[in-house]
């Protein structure tokens, strides 16, 4: 099957087409013009959240809320019933039993890096690649957890497949960033104490 990779599961079939990789390396290369055109501000990443229609919330109560419900500060997916009623009424926004996505942070005080990990999440869903819907996001929060899968069907294996997928490559474009940016301050370290750095 020419441009397509098949995981296999009990005669079922996982495909990853190249049309999902093509995105997938699309989301990648604009997240990274994007922070070269903002060197990775806080600020930045959050006025485009917002001008891209997403909102984004403070909330100290957040800090002992969140961790109840099995959500982290960040971005946060839809949300469906108890989930979205407590998260619904923490941001402000009156009783409602379904939430869009949304960013909710302790305080205004953000790591960027952190930040920069749901901003690439964020992103991806925003591209259109699969594995932030709501079931599928809580069964991998079920899976972080360490509950067993096996007794899944199929379909609910494939969308957490989908969501194991999207955190993984968020986790590695941040860890590779940091990298990169370390990398470069040892040269500048030694140009300074040196004059000069063999790179």
């Amino acid at each position: 099957m020419a441009g397509k990779e098949v995981f296999s599961n009990s005669g079922d079939n996982l495909i990853i087409n190249s049309e999902s990789k093509n995105l997938i390396a699309r989301v990648k290369g604009e997240i990274e013009i994007f922070l070269k055109k903002t060197n990775c501000q806080s600020s930045e990443m959050l006025n485009y959240i917002k001008k891209n229609n997403t909102c984004v919330y403070y909330s100290s109560f957040a800090l002992k809320i969140l961790p109840l419900i099995k959500e982290e500060p960040g971005f946060i997916t839809e949300l469906k019933g108890s989930k979205a009623v407590i998260i619904s009424l923490l941001t402000g926004q009156g009783l409602k039993f379904y939430t869009k996505p949304l960013f909710l942070f302790y305080s205004k005080e953000i790591n960027p890096h952190y930040l920069l990990l749901h901003f690439y999440k964020w992103y991806s869903f925003k591209a259109g690649l699969p594995g932030f819907d709501f079931e599928s996001q809580e069964d991998f929060k079920l899976y972080l957890l360490g509950r067993p899968m096996d007794k899944l069907p199929m379909k609910k294996i494939i969308k957490l497949q989908q969501a194991v997928a999207r955190d993984k490559e968020a986790t590695d474009f941040v860890l590779e960033y940091k990298k990169q940016i370390e990398g470069s301050k040892n040269v500048l370290n030694k140009i300074k104490n040196n004059g000069s750095a063999n790179v």
